[in-house]
């Protein structure tokens, strides 16, 4: 069993659990849609407290992008410091909306395609490995805020889009002592620039 063979044993049982539904993958990315904001949250928040504790093989663990961070604050309920990051590093991007939808033929299944996917993409193409990045919209259809930590950080201009996306930082409590680097609005605003491919 290896490393991707985990990560992705690790996505579908909870994309089941969670009653969504895997429109395709490509690689190690999942393109994933939900009924509800609050499952797709909540499956998010999980696949990132379910990657820290699953058994990554040792040879991962060695990788300075999997190896094992602790908080310099808080301790586990062995009072030992707790563990923020071990293993792969999974980034998700969740964006709310109507997708459109069209049967593929070749997997008998449904893909989702359009403006509202392409947000959700670009949203995730923000964040780095261990974070879960959501549109504004999103965060309004929450029912379950309280149980998580939840930081604005700001509107930005993504590829494509028209106009700028207010996107938000979400963590389980246990985990929103993650550090991650801030967004480069900067090199953003410079891709807006280049003409499209």
């Amino acid at each position: 069993h290896d490393a991707l063979d985990t990560h992705n044993d690790v996505m579908r049982l909870l994309i089941e659990r969670y009653q969504g539904y895997e429109v395709k993958t490509q690689g190690d990315s999942f393109m994933v849609a939900f009924h509800d904001a609050d499952s797709a949250v909540m499956w998010a928040l999980e696949v990132q407290e379910q990657l820290v504790n699953v058994e990554w093989p040792e040879d991962i663990l060695g990788q300075k992008s999997c190896e094992v961070v602790h908080s310099k604050t808080t301790l586990d309920k062995d009072g030992c410091p707790a563990v923020l990051f071990r293993g792969l590093r999974v980034r998700i991007g969740i964006h709310t909306g109507c997708p459109e939808l069209e049967y593929n033929t070749r997997t008998s299944g449904v893909d989702y395609f359009g403006p509202m996917v392409n947000c959700a993409a670009r949203i995730e193409s923000l964040g780095a490995g261990g974070q879960v990045l959501i549109s504004i919209e999103t965060q309004s259809r929450l029912s379950r805020l309280d149980e998580m930590s939840v930081k604005y950080l700001g509107r930005f201009p993504l590829k494509g889009m028209v106009n700028e996306q207010e996107v938000v930082q979400v963590s389980t409590l246990r985990l929103a002592e993650r550090d991650f680097p801030e967004i480069d609005r900067a090199k953003l605003m410079a891709q807006q620039q280049k003409p499209s491919e």
